[in-house]
């Protein structure tokens, strides 16, 4: 629960700090460039910070992978599209087999439908 509140927590700390970034006059003309300029630098350090984890860590079970796909390897190319399809359905059926997967498919969708008709209720 810490970490979870200290995350929260940074958005309060940061805005104010983006809020003056964006206003300064001496770097942009207007606010509207500076929250362009902002997102620009904001998009570029979460595309950084998104790409250390490829860069820096292992997969654990490499050796693992690297035999299961040569197994897995199908020798004509019409076979893998095959292969691929047939995981894929599978995948699926087991997926609507889920009873609890399902029932959260349910309310959701229960959810935003009868928000949706509130809406339209009253705005009529």
């Amino acid at each position: 629960m810490g970490v979870q509140n200290f995350m929260g927590q940074i958005a309060y700390v940061v805005a104010p700090w983006f809020l003056l970034f964006m206003q300064s006059e001496t770097i942009f003309d207007d606010m509207v460039d500076g929250a362009a300029g902002l997102a620009v630098i904001v998009a570029i350090v979460v595309a950084a910070v998104g790409v250390l984890p490829a860069l820096f860590l292992r997969e654990r079970f490499r050796d693992l992978a690297v035999e299961e796909a040569r197994e897995h390897r199908p020798t004509v190319v019409g076979s893998a599209l095959a292969s691929n399809l047939a995981g894929f359905f599978r995948g699926c059926s087991v997926t609507l087999r889920s009873k609890p997967f399902l029932k959260l498919c349910l309310r959701t969708f229960l959810v935003f439908t009868a928000s949706c008709w509130c809406r339209l209720s009253s705005s009529t």
